[in-house]
């Protein structure tokens, strides 16, 4: 039993680290306060244009859209922003 429990330690010890990234509000001077507005995902028709304006006339588009996450923000310069993070 205390073998397995060493064992155990030591594939815990290993685990990867964690990646993480810092959001910054870079079009709002001010930012008081901010609300996730829950998940979004784009209709079919702006996933063409958008396909369409990258990619040009042979641009595929994915069977299933992407989510994004909606933030509304209150600050200054503007009061309210939305922001939209993939």
């Amino acid at each position: 039993r205390d073998h397995a429990l060493k064992s155990s330690n030591i594939i815990s010890s290993s685990s990867p680290q964690l990646s993480f990234k810092k959001w910054g509000f870079h079009d709002q001077n001010q930012v008081f306060d901010f609300a996730p507005a829950g998940l979004i995902t784009d209709n079919k028709f702006d996933q063409f244009c958008v396909a369409s304006m990258t990619g040009g006339y042979q641009a595929q588009i994915r069977s299933v859209p992407p989510l994004f996450t909606r933030l509304i923000t209150i600050g200054a310069d503007p009061y309210c922003n939305f922001y939209y993070c993939a």
